[in-house]
């Protein structure tokens, strides 16, 4: 009787290391998952054509009813900068985009910014960013993230300049120098 009750308590112990084993793999598997179905989706490499994108204009007081489209700049060289109002690095590049703005602009180069929700930004924090870093350009607002997917933004901020042909010329990720970004600015104006 005695082996029985032994056996039968092994069996039970063996049925929850299973199912605790099965658990463990579950939760491992679970985070592979999910950081690959994050990772970038769009085709956004040198030498392709940039996504189009229509997309709300934000600006210091709220959402506007204008929208910007990108395709409404075929012609123009555009340098697309995609942020978050929370990212410091953001922040930090905000006058290195207002110094090429100046400069830039002039000579018919279009900025936009496109600003996501990740990290639960919303259009309130969007229009405190464009208010309190004086942007001058336009700003969009992409509440879905729709078009940082369609660019493979997964972190940022991100950089792209596009030529007037609509394809993609430059991709920089982070803080990017200013000397870099008028490189390659100047080259794309010629």
């Amino acid at each position: 009787m005695r082996a029985k009750s032994r056996a039968k308590g092994f069996k039970k112990r063996a049925k929850t290391l299973w199912i605790l084993f099965a658990m463990l793999i579950g939760l491992a598997i679970i985070p592979i998952g999910l950081a690959l179905s994050t990772q970038p989706q769009g085709n956004s490499e040198t030498g392709t054509k940039a996504p189009g994108f229509t997309l709300p204009a934000v600006s210091s007081g709220s959402l506007t009813t204008e929208s910007i489209a990108l395709s409404s700049y075929k012609g123009k060289v555009v340098l697309l900068e995609f942020m978050e109002p929370w990212c410091g690095h953001c922040q930090k590049m905000a006058p290195v985009l207002d110094r090429l703005h100046s400069k830039y602009a002039p000579l018919g180069v279009v900025f936009i910014s496109v600003a996501g929700s990740e990290g639960g930004a919303t259009l309130s924090d969007v229009a405190r960013f464009v208010s309190s870093y004086k942007v001058g350009w336009p700003v969009v607002y992409d509440q879905s993230n729709t078009v940082l997917k369609d660019y493979g933004v997964s972190a940022v901020p991100v950089f792209f300049v596009v030529s007037k042909n609509g394809s993609i010329l430059s991709k920089f990720t982070g803080e990017v120098p200013y000397e870099t970004l008028d490189s390659v600015l100047s080259r794309a104006v010629e």
